[in-house]
């Protein structure tokens, strides 16, 4: 031993723990920046957003009157599900005219 120098010795087990740590901390700093993400775009909670229009109010005259009974109404609602996720915060007047936008044989 040179004097004045201090000898380091790991146990095989310490290094493993590092890694494991340094494994931890990268995984935690990703939730981190994909929940401050959320936060950011306004997306925290959407998951249980209830739709702006009803299907009664979509079928009526200020929206989307002739809307035929079937498998084309699911898509509406869908569409009207995909346009608040794309767009947090959006009025239901911006919203009806997108789906009068897109919808426009049902008016």
């Amino acid at each position: 031993v040179i004097e004045g120098e201090e000898l380091s010795y790991t146990i095989e087990g310490d290094v493993f723990e590092e890694a494991q740590e340094e494994k931890r901390i990268g995984v935690v700093q990703t939730y981190d920046t994909f929940a401050a993400s959320l936060l950011q775009l306004g997306l925290v909670g959407i998951w249980s957003q209830q739709p702006l229009i009803d299907g009664k109010e979509m079928k009526s005259h200020d929206i989307l009157p002739n809307i035929p009974k079937g498998p084309v109404f699911r898509v509406i609602m869908e569409e009207q599900e995909d346009w608040m996720t794309t767009h947090p915060g959006g009025s239901k007047e911006a919203l009806v005219r997108h789906l009068r936008e897109i919808f426009h044989d049902y008016i």
